[in-house]
């Protein structure tokens, strides 16, 4: 804790103004140095010496005038010359060393001018001290604080930016850049100058003026289901921001709770401003939401199968997923889980399936259409068919069974060997059924 110089007030040691008075701080130390002070002890001595010697020579003078009167003026003449000749001297060394003229007593009167507000009086004095010592750091730091009162604050913030790059742990020069960048409007120049800083005591002592950029819990982004994002920032600062790409302010939107992404694309900006009314670099990041159902990879293809060429049914798993199917209907969750290859069914079928993410999204789904003859002989003989048209889902899946899709039966396909006796359709057989088999073959049914 520091006080006032003209009311005695308490003030942190941050502080550059008074809070009662609003008197500013005096950076710059009293140039009432032990050095002036021993000068001023020796010239007192030397002065009193002098008066000593004038006396003991006046009397002398005075003696010898008694014993030769003759010789009086001549006498009295040498001594006033000596006298004259000592005091030429006397002034010779003052106003050659470190007399009124010196460093010090040009950044004295300097200084009384600066306290007294008169700021032309006192930039004459600081100028004529740098003449005398020009990388003076405390000279230098009056010099930007007279310049900043006159009105040239970018002048005085390059003159401090000098003095710190010179001297940089002269912690005065740090508490008034800073007030100068903020008055400038410049709060990324106090966030750089104080990461620039090696001194750890200067940064602590400033850390008030340090306002942390905000972050995001989500990283930038595409993602296939709802997302939310969290914005936290070091210190205690107000956040505010904007979800349209614009350039946050304290005017935006500010935050106090996680923010839900829409589906499309948003780009999510933010500021961090602290007590001090120092704002953070702005940070930004771009979320893509795409909530569109996907295909389902289901092999084989649509079409008719025979024994000689019976497949089972799979799916491929999308990562993050469960995969949920069944036979003539949507699936929902209380349908079968795939955890491996399906058998197909005699008859024709639909095969449905859905990929189910952990928010319990619909994010794939896919149907494929099966004919299977057993009783067929030779190879299979792929007949496309048109997969049913999806109506588009969006969030959870519908849990309601749809009705089954009736039967649909194809046309009779030749084979490559047909057989001399004609057997009925694949349709004609009651679904489920072992009609045709041979016997002793064991009907396949779906899992």
């Amino acid at each position: 804790m520091k006080k006032c110089s003209q009311c005695g007030a308490s003030m942190s040691d941050d502080e550059v103004f008074c809070p009662v008075c609003g008197q500013e701080v005096q950076l710059v130390p009293d140039y009432e140095t032990m050095e002036s002070r021993i000068y001023e002890q020796q010239k007192r001595k030397e002065q009193e010496e002098e008066r000593i010697r004038q006396e003991q020579e006046q009397a002398r003078l005075e003696e010898e005038a008694r014993r030769a009167k003759k010789r009086k003026r001549l006498i009295i003449g040498l001594v006033t010359a000596g006298i004259a000749a000592a005091a030429v001297l006397c002034l010779l060394f003052l106003f050659g060393g470190k007399g009124a003229e010196s460093f010090e007593s040009q950044m004295q009167k300097a200084e009384t001018a600066y306290s007294n507000s008169s700021y032309e009086e006192a930039l004459t004095y600081v100028e004529q001290a740098l003449d005398l010592q020009g990388d003076s750091a405390e000279a230098l730091t009056l010099y930007a604080q007279i310049l900043d009162k006159l009105g040239d604050t970018g002048k005085a913030a390059e003159v401090l930016e000098q003095v710190i790059g010179d001297n940089p742990n002269y912690e005065a020069a740090y508490g008034i850049l800073i007030r100068v960048y903020s008055d400038l409007g410049h709060p990324e120049k106090i966030q750089e100058l104080l990461d620039a800083c090696g001194n750890t005591s200067i940064k602590e002592k400033y850390s008030s003026y340090i306002c942390g950029d905000p972050s995001f819990s989500l990283a930038a982004g595409t993602y296939n289901e709802e997302k939310t994002v969290e914005i936290t920032c070091s210190g205690e600062a107000d956040i505010y921001y904007t979800t349209d790409g614009s350039e946050p302010s304290e005017d935006s939107r500010r935050y106090s709770k996680a923010i839900q992404l829409e589906e499309g694309t948003t780009i999510l900006k933010a500021v961090a401003v602290n007590g001090q009314n120092i704002r953070s670099r702005v940070v930004e990041a771009e979320y893509v939401i795409d909530l569109t159902e996907k295909a389902l990879e289901i092999t084989p293809a649509s079409g008719s199968y025979t024994a000689a060429s019976a497949q089972k049914i799979t799916v491929r798993v999308p990562a993050g997923t469960t995969v949920y199917y069944a036979f003539d209907q949507r699936p929902d969750t209380s349908s079968s889980r795939y955890t491996g290859p399906v058998n197909m069914p005699d008859g024709t079928h639909t095969f449905y399936a859905a990929a189910i993410n952990d928010s319990g999204r619909v994010t794939h789904s896919g149907s494929a259409v099966y004919v299977m003859d057993r009783s067929a002989t030779g190879s299979q003989v792929t007949t496309p068919t048109p997969e049913p048209t999806r109506e588009p889902s969006r969030g959870q899946i519908v849990t309601t069974p749809v009705p089954a899709t009736p039967s649909v039966t194809p046309e009779a396909t030749p084979t490559e060997e047909p057989e001399p006796t004609e057997s009925p359709e694949p349709t004609e057989e009651p679904e489920g059924g072992n009609s045709g088999t041979s016997p002793g073959e064991i009907q396949e049914t779906g899992d």
